[in-house]
């Protein structure tokens, strides 16, 4: 099995197959529309919440903003939801507006109040496009009003004109309120009533609750505290088993041994796609999870330990070298000096002081550890391999590349032969040898 903690030696990018398009209009050329500030942040801060823990790549999140003319929407919205297979989330806020046969039209900065056919995004535009996706399950969002006048800015229930129109196998649909009811975007809040505690849900979690959330747990939230506050009530609408997708991690749930162990393998596995300097407060918080829960010398703890250094170090902090030292031999004391974890221990030490600048003695660690790595985890294991594909590159970079190559040659090898010719480990050990033989 791959060893995923702590190298830098993967250039991966995560492909995934969860798309997002978070669609929102907040300023209307029609007066006759009332303009909505908050649809901005609304949408930059359900675009943060799903793809910070990983639901979405970052990469694979559009956010479309006032878009003034439905050609280049359509562009950007068909771009948006190519590629999802397992997840697409289709998220809209501003004014809705009911055409003369009751059908629905979702406002944009061309929205004409008087004929709302004129410059709106029809719902059945977007419901067809919906449609064809081939995604498994498929939420749907919708934060809007039907008038568009409403005194003040006021949002209003789309879901009895919606609830006709939907018929999407696997999808499930949330709006904000229900017929003849208004979703009022209060003073001083910022974002709408509905978006507001939507995103309040999503980033606290739910007391009582187990380790995730399902659509329909988020849903009857909504509803307990939409209600409870007086305002409008959210409807939801679902096919197959779509309510029961889980959305999100809930943060209020009690952590357990079993939970953070999995959080870690999801932190792990997120940082080697997208960098592990982008992960240094959350390794951090999961390191102080475990320590909570379990104590400082836990292995688990000491594992969560190493993955914060890890991201530390890889920011650029120039102390993760001296914490590192300090693990090391936390882990020698705990699990012993041959135990597979101190040896990863020792390896990310090495990586440590070799990126803080002393490549030298970055290059005598990985000398006296790879041996070590040989017979604990065998000459095929990626623990192995990593710690060698590291050391064949400091050697290169200080000029020993005869045997840099002779390295890296092996590295390349096991790893096509055990994983496979396109596997990352192995694609990136081919680079760093064809770059380092073309260069020789």
């Amino acid at each position: 099995m791959p060893d995923h903690d702590g190298g830098w030696d993967d250039h991966q990018v995560q492909t995934g197959d969860a798309r997002a398009v978070l669609i929102g209009s907040s300023t209307f050329d029609d007066s006759g529309l009332t303009a909505i500030p908050v649809v901005k942040r609304c949408l930059d801060d359900l675009r943060h919440v799903l793809t910070a823990d990983g639901l979405v790549h970052p990469d694979h999140c559009a956010v479309l903003l006032d878009e003034a003319g439905l050609p280049e929407l359509g562009r950007k919205l068909i771009a948006g939801l190519a590629g999802a297979e397992d997840l697409l989330i289709v998220y809209y806020v501003g004014h809705g507006l009911i055409g003369r046969r009751g059908e629905l039209y979702l406002g944009m900065r061309a929205t004409d109040v008087a004929y709302p056919e004129h410059g709106s995004l029809p719902w059945t535009t977007l419901h067809d496009r919906i449609a064809d996706s081939p995604a498994r399950t498929k939420i749907v969002i919708l934060d809007c009003c039907f008038s568009g006048r409403a005194l003040g800015e006021t949002l209003s229930d789309p879901v009895s004109v919606v609830r006709g129109q939907l018929e999407i196998e696997g999808t499930c649909l949330l709006t904000s309120a229900q017929r003849n009811q208004v979703a009022l975007v209060l003073p001083n809040e910022p974002h709408t009533s509905f978006t507001g505690r939507l995103l309040d849900i999503l980033t606290n979690g739910i007391e009582g609750g187990g380790e995730f959330l399902t659509v329909d747990e988020v849903y009857r939230a909504l509803v307990s505290r939409m209600t409870g506050a007086g305002l409008s009530t959210p409807e939801k609408l679902g096919t197959r088993t779509a309510d029961r997708f889980r959305i999100a991690r809930n943060a209020a749930a009690r952590d357990t041994a079993e939970s953070l162990e999995d959080l870690l393998e999801q932190t792990i596995a997120l940082a080697m796609a997208r960098g592990w300097a982008n992960f240094r407060a959350e390794s951090q918080d999961l390191a102080d999870r475990h320590t909570d829960l379990l104590g400082a010398e836990h292995p688990n703890t000491l594992r969560a330990r190493r993955i914060a250094l890890v991201s530390r170090g890889a920011s650029g902090d120039p102390t993760a070298a001296e914490l590192l030292t300090e693990l090391v031999a936390a882990h020698i004391r705990v699990l012993g000096p041959s135990h597979p974890d101190t040896l990863r221990a020792r390896r990310s030490l090495a990586m440590a002081v070799g990126e803080s600048g002393d490549r030298a003695l970055a290059i005598e660690m990985l000398r006296v550890l790879l041996p070590h790595c040989r017979t604990v985890f065998g000459g095929e294991d990626d623990a192995t391999c990593r710690t060698q594909h590291v050391l064949a590159r400091y050697l290169a970079e200080a000029g020993a590349r005869p045997e840099a190559v002779a390295l890296l040659e092996e590295v390349v090898a096991i790893r096509e032969r055990v994983w496979g010719h396109d596997y990352p480990t192995s694609r990136s050990a081919r680079l760093d040898l064809r770059t380092l033989t073309t260069n020789g």
